[in-house]
């Protein structure tokens, strides 16, 4: 059941980034050619204790959307989508023996890339080749954390809600196709808090 729910939040998730997609597609500037974004990569908990339990390394995946900017700035405003997946890792219960913890989060929202090497107001605004950003979001984020037995029938929920959180990233773009970044998020649980670090494809 909360595997559905999940899935489910992630189908309305992609729906909407589809919606904005759309929405804006005949807006585009040359910059803004290439708005899609999928990013692969590790998560690291900051908590020892959910690492302690889930492991210190996992998958994570995200992907974001560019809005067109309407005149020349030194920044990108977009809409993104973060997910990390952890599954089937054994820790040993005092009272049951060896269990398996399901825990993942999927967030949506907006955020903002800003490039220090872009001059607001320039007459030209072509992307560089190579260049640094940082930025921010903030979104909801759905949480589900689960403890099955060694067979993966369902035990007990740690959590399984609705939150608000965000992100800090700062990353590096080589040419328009390809780049690197590395992020600090809070999903709205301190527990599910951690770093992210990830390479992205840019289409």
């Amino acid at each position: 059941m909360r595997s559905h729910k999940a899935f489910a939040a992630a189908v309305a998730a992609l729906a909407l980034l589809g919606v904005f997609g759309s929405s804006v597609a005949q807006a585009q500037t040359e910059e803004h050619l290439k708005p899609f974004r999928l990013y692969l990569g590790a998560f690291f908990p900051s908590d020892g204790d959910t690492s302690d339990r889930i492991g210190g390394t996992q998958f994570s995946w995200g992907a974001s959307y560019d809005f067109p900017n309407k005149k020349p700035s030194p920044g990108t405003a977009a809409i993104y989508f973060d997910g990390m997946w952890a599954s089937d890792d054994l820790y040993h219960s005092p009272l049951n023996g060896n269990q398996e913890i399901k825990f993942h989060y999927l967030g949506i929202g907006p955020e903002y890339r800003f490039y220090p090497s872009k001059k607001k107001g320039a007459e030209t605004m072509e992307p560089q080749k190579n260049r640094f950003y940082l930025g921010g979001g903030f979104g909801v984020y759905y949480i589900s954390a689960l403890i099955t037995d060694h067979s993966g029938y369902y035990v007990s929920t740690i959590d399984d809600s609705w939150k608000i959180g965000g992100k800090a990233f700062l990353g590096f773009e080589f040419g328009q196709s390809f780049l690197v970044e590395g992020d600090y998020t809070w999903p709205g649980a301190s527990k599910a808090e951690g770093w992210n670090a990830r390479v992205g494809f840019i289409f």
